[in-house]
């Protein structure tokens, strides 16, 4: 009974400091930026709850406040110039993809993320892009038959879901060089990325849900953990598959820039990893590896999650 009391007693003494406590000159600094009124410890998470909405929500203040307008979401306030090459450091909430992405490039900081972004500058190089418009074309004319089909048959098109599938579909052969052919039958690796996304946009908007030992225990935090235990199983094998292909067949890889186009060295980005693993002196591990795998996937399927939404 007391433990209870101690509880009530400290969470009302923190809602009323935040409701009535003084303001620092950064938080009046923040409130001077037009945007939606925010409530006391969740700020504006009440408004984005309904993850359906939140589309929607964000252009009705977009046209009420102008382009430019502030959201708040959690009791701490931050205030960061993003522009800035000096905060290379991440915000809490890119802790949530982890266990999924690992220290890849999203969430790595300081002088790993300095180092790893040189090394994948030079391994990521815009002509290897050539090389999958082949596969680009290929998947994009996957999904405007489907997108027929449903037209002919008068179905609602799926567009997010629709879109994922086919980005997942090209990143999937660009980045590890293995076809998915995610849009003319599911997946279990296609359903959990697309699953683990959602309930990652779910927790950043949820600050209730941002300790992890709440998140954990929650139904959400346990269907993350069956698709993290999908994601990685499958990258990791693929990795070997890969590795294997490069013991065996050495005419699949490339030393200069000029031969990254060559037509018979189609080279995944996961290949490319491998050769820089196996022929230079950097550490790069398979847990390395994986990290930027999955980072370089999650991000090709986000972005075109975020075409979707203008469509």
């Amino acid at each position: 009974m007391i433990a209870i009391l101690l509880v009530v007693i400290v969470l009302t003494v923190t809602f009323a400091y935040f409701l009535f406590g003084p303001e620092s000159k950064t938080t009046k600094f923040i409130n001077s930026i037009p945007g939606p009124k925010t409530y006391p410890i969740v700020g504006n998470a009440v408004q984005l709850a309904e993850k359906r909405d939140v589309l929607n929500q964000l252009l009705r203040w977009q046209r009420q406040f102008g382009g430019r307008y502030r959201i708040i979401i959690g009791p701490v306030k931050h205030l960061k110039i993003i522009e800035s090459p000096l905060l290379l450091n991440k915000g809490p909430p890119y802790s949530f993809f982890r266990s999924w992405l690992g220290n890849g490039l999203l969430i790595s900081k300081g002088i790993k993320w300095k180092n790893r972004r040189k090394l994948l500058t030079h391994a990521f190089h815009f002509k290897m892009l050539e090389v999958f418009q082949q596969v680009s074309n290929e998947q994009s004319m996957v999904l405007v038959e489907l997108m027929r089909r449903s037209h002919e048959n008068h179905e609602a098109c799926p567009i997010h879901y629709m879109f994922s599938l086919c980005a997942l579909g090209i990143i999937c052969e660009a980045a590890m060089g293995t076809k998915l052919r995610c849009q003319e039958e599911p997946t279990l690796y296609a359903q959990a990325v697309i699953k683990q996304t959602q309930l990652m946009f779910k927790r950043s908007v949820s600050p209730w849900l941002y300790p992890k030992f709440i998140w954990s225990r929650s139904p959400d935090g346990k269907e993350e953990k069956k698709n993290v235990e999908i994601l990685r199983k499958f990258i990791y094998q693929i990795i070997a598959e890969r590795k294997t292909v490069y013991k065996k067949e050495q005419k699949w890889l490339c030393t200069g820039e000029t031969d990254v186009t060559s037509k018979n060295k189609r080279l995944a980005f996961l290949d490319l990893l491998i050769e820089i693993q196996s022929t230079t002196e950097t550490i790069l591990t398979d847990e390395d590896i994986y990290d930027e795998t999955a980072t370089f996937t999650f991000e090709v399927s986000v972005y075109a999650w975020e075409i979707s939404t203008y469509i």
